[in-house]
């Protein structure tokens, strides 16, 4: 297996998708202006999110520990801030308060989400839709920026889907699911 390194020079040209091969995609386009923003940055450390019980699209927590990452914080919903430091004198990562404790004060749905997986950019205005014909309060928040993420109320910033103020997945929806999850 070969791995390439994904840049700001060869990110046009590289699959950088997990699911879609169209790079004119609008999904596609997403991410890569998503990946590009964060090759800018200098870093000490990486960090990772895996939960205590298995969650879809997070990080396997035996693969991660193998890898030399270690837990560095607990949100009381169970997701897990893991980290590999590149440098010994790095301090271990922290969630911040407000997505230690995932919740808010919104009824209705609010969902935040970023740019990072694809598929937001296709589903998050189809729930919208779904949610306006059905007379169903929503809100979207697109998280845009580091501070945005960074004080975001959850440690999941990908997607995360919050119900009368109780926060209730990170799995992202797409018609089918949203409408399974209104009919509960």
């Amino acid at each position: 297996m070969e791995y390439i390194r994904v840049t700001n020079e060869n990110i046009e040209k590289e699959h950088i998708c997990c699911a879609i091969s169209n790079n004119n995609d609008l999904q596609v386009s997403s991410k890569k202006n998503w990946h590009g923003r964060q090759q800018k940055q200098r870093k000490k450390g990486l960090c990772i999110l895996a939960a205590a019980k298995k969650k879809p699209f997070l990080a396997d927590p035996e693969f991660l520990k193998y890898k030399g990452f270690t837990v560095s914080d607990e949100a009381d919903n169970g997701i897990l801030l893991w980290h590999l430091s590149f440098t010994e004198n790095a301090l271990a990562p922290k969630f911040k308060e407000c997505a230690k404790y995932p919740h808010i004060d919104e009824t209705g749905y609010v969902l935040y989400y970023t740019s990072q997986c694809p598929f937001n950019a296709k589903y998050v205005p189809v729930i919208e839709n779904i949610a306006k014909e059905r007379s169903v309060k929503f809100k979207a928040i697109h998280l845009q920026n580091k501070e945005d993420a960074q004080n975001a109320p959850t440690p999941i910033t990908t997607y995360a889907l919050f119900l009368d103020g109780s926060y209730i997945t990170n799995e992202q929806m797409n018609d089918k699911r949203f409408l399974k999850l209104l009919e509960k």
